[in-house]
């Protein structure tokens, strides 16, 4: 089920002060990353540095409870930002998406805009320059891009106060503070007194948050009372207190690797490869079934389409283009038949599957674009070979049409008769000088063949696309970026 839980409070808060934000002065003793700074960099070195726009700009979210609830019921980091940025885009770029709203470039500058899109301002409006009206609208769309981005970037700061629960935070302040200096007192008092320090020290086995809190406790008051007590046993204390402290900053290590995984990892990943399409909702992954009953339907019908060619052409079919590029699909696809299930998870056996069958197509795509099209094969052939394409692009895998089975039950109830008539035929021709071609049926056929051909280009361009477009998907679905802001 579609995620559609929002922070509101992050939304409106930052509805409320991007502009403002966007055109405050730069103060001199403020922030790292303010607004204007931010766009002089861009301008001066890296346009990329627009992705931290916003990192100046200090707003609330959702509680903790709320935050990791939604998460959880979102299921990726992905789908919980995307109804935020959804809710913040329309405020930042136009409808289209295509570059900034107007309000935003005000707030940043036009002389600045223009700057960072390689435009200039004429009438008050930041137009392209004669002849790089392309390239400004590239520039447009990633300033758009990155200024999306930066909303992600400032969201991740937001989160960063929810690495630790409040019980995990007031251990590392017993912990990192207390103990640990009284373990520094603890140590120059044993080594004072002969004591033996331990350099390896094995960590205590609390895994319960409020064992270690109580455990924080109870160490913070012994070691007191050993550093004021000179008969007390330092070095059994100085122990004690050694392996609660390891116990701690593994517990802690875990607890900040899982925050990580969850929280700071995916969002660096999305901000780092953001588009705007991440905004649109994302096109659900093939099963291990769907996939499977694709590339046996598109076997099936690339193997019967061959050996009607081998029973209709049996002394050329070896070296005809058609039937060679039937094979290698055939060859291609069986390979992603051929995956073996065993001790794999579905995950892995869709990914392959997929894999093997997007290269089928490919490789297909090659061939025809190669060797068939270039032979420029009679009609009868052509037919053929969109037979397939349409069926790749249709997923309609049936042989026939429901016109053509009527045409082929015809042709197969005629039979006798034709072969009545091909023997006539055969025996005029004897008699006959020659057999004359009709002109006007060459002219027809041509005509067919151009016609094939322009439908055959066609289908292999959008194959193509259609094949680059699930690649997308699978990557999107499977990758895992660890790139830092």
């Amino acid at each position: 089920m579609k995620y559609t839980d929002v922070d509101e409070i992050f939304i409106q808060a930052f509805k409320n002060q991007f502009l403002s934000h966007l055109m405050a002065d730069v103060q001199k003793d403020g922030p790292q990353n303010q607004a204007k700074k931010v766009v002089q960099d861009a301008i001066s070195d890296n346009i990329g540095k627009l992705s931290r726009i916003f990192d100046a700009m200090v707003l609330p979210i959702e509680n903790s409870e709320t935050f990791f609830k939604n998460l959880a019921q979102a299921g990726s980091m992905e789908n919980y930002m995307r109804p935020i940025l959804n809710a913040i885009t329309p405020i930042l770029l136009t409808p289209d998406k295509s570059r900034l709203q107007s309000e935003v470039i005000d707030a940043i500058g036009k002389d600045n805009y223009a700057q960072l899109v390689g435009g200039l301002v004429k009438d008050g409006l930041v137009i392209p320059k004669d002849g790089d009206e392309v390239g400004f609208a590239q520039k447009e769309a990633e300033v758009a891009r990155l200024v999306v981005s930066s909303v992600l970037v400032n969201y991740s700061q937001s989160l960063e106060k929810y690495n630790l629960s409040p019980e995990e935070k007031l251990l590392r302040e017993k912990s990192s503070d207390l103990l640990f200096a009284n373990i520094k007192q603890l140590k120059e008092v044993a080594s004072n007194a002969g004591y033996a320090i331990p350099t390896k020290i094995e960590p205590t086995r609390f895994s319960n948050i409020d064992e270690l809190n109580k455990e924080a406790d109870r160490l913070i008051l012994l070691s007191k009372e050993a550093l004021n007590d000179e008969d007390s046993d330092l070095g059994g204390v100085l122990k004690q207190c050694m392996a609660f402290y390891e116990n701690y900053k593994q517990y802690m290590d875990a607890s900040l690797n899982d925050f990580g995984q969850k929280v700071t990892l995916p969002l660096q990943a999305m901000a780092t490869k953001f588009t705007l399409q991440m905004l649109e909702e994302p096109k659900p992954k093939m099963s291990v079934k769907e996939i499977s009953d694709r590339v046996e339907k598109l076997f099936s019908l690339a193997d019967r389409l061959s050996a009607f060619l081998e029973k209709k052409y049996p002394d050329s079919y070896a070296s005809d283009p058609v039937y060679n590029s039937l094979k290698t699909l055939k060859n291609r696809l069986q390979e992603a038949r051929d995956i073996p299930e065993l001790y794999q998870g579905d995950d892995l056996i869709r990914e392959q599957m997929h894999n093997k069958y997007t290269d089928a197509l490919n490789i297909f795509i090659e061939k025809v674009e190669a060797d068939v099209i270039p032979s420029e094969p009679p009609p009868s052939k052509m037919n053929i070979l969109l037979r397939i394409l349409r069926a790749i692009f249709t997923l309609s895998f049936s042989l026939t049409t429901k016109e053509e089975r009527e045409a082929q039950k015809r042709f197969e109830d005629c039979s006798t008769l034709r072969n009545d008539l091909t023997q006539l035929k055969s025996e005029l021709e004897s008699q006959s000088l020659a057999h004359q071609e009709n002109p006007q049926k060459d002219s027809t056929n041509s005509q067919i063949a151009l016609e094939q051909q322009s439908e055959i280009k066609k289908s292999l361009a959008d194959i193509r696309e259609s094949t680059k477009s699930e690649m997308a998907i699978e990557r999107d679905n499977s990758s895992t970026v660890t790139n830092s802001f």
